[in-house]
């Protein structure tokens, strides 16, 4: 299979490194445009999270009104968003130097994109018309992931294109 536009979904995580190395070497090999791209969320996370026993996770009711005061603190202030995205774009042009180095074709400017990943990675594919997406999976299963959701999981349901999901440390519930 031969792939001409890549897109390196990253999030500042510790597969971040993996996901590029992954991407960007079919890159160099097949000689593909590489994108990169990271989502900036809408939602400040600044009031905790419920425990669930695995993890954390936020309650059905958040944004609902029916706790205001936390509905209160979770929007993003239009200042803070843009520090945010001004901070992804910075963090993101470090790949796009090393990419630059390695001879790949990147396009010109990453992507922060502003809104859930997975939705966003899929439509930013789909506008680019891209080929494969490289994402990382944090390897949450049962109750964890259908509490705080699965990026991945998202992307490989809805994606215009091939996905090649890089697994990171699986973090099994404990019975």
């Amino acid at each position: 299979m031969t792939f001409k536009r890549i897109v390196a979904a990253l999030d500042q995580s510790p597969l971040d490194q993996t996901i590029y190395d992954q991407a960007a070497t079919i890159a160099a090999t097949q000689n593909a445009e590489l994108l990169l791209l990271n989502c900036v969320s809408e939602i400040e996370e600044v009031q905790p999270a419920l425990e669930t026993g695995v993890g954390t996770a936020w309650h059905p009711t958040v944004g609902t009104g029916v706790y205001p005061m936390v509905d209160k603190n979770l929007a993003v202030s239009e200042e803070r968003r843009e520090e945010r995205y001004e901070e992804a774009h910075q963090w993101l042009s470090q790949y796009q130097q090393e990419a630059e180095k390695q001879g790949i074709a990147v396009q010109k400017d990453a992507i922060p994109a502003i809104g859930e990943p997975g939705p966003r990675i899929c439509d930013a594919a789909k506008n680019w018309n891209a080929d494969l997406i490289v994402v990382g999976r944090m390897g949450r299963t049962g109750l964890a992931e259908a509490l705080v959701g699965s990026v991945s999981n998202h992307v490989v349901h809805h994606a215009p294109c091939t996905v090649m999901v890089v697994q990171g440390e699986t973090t099994e519930e404990k019975e």
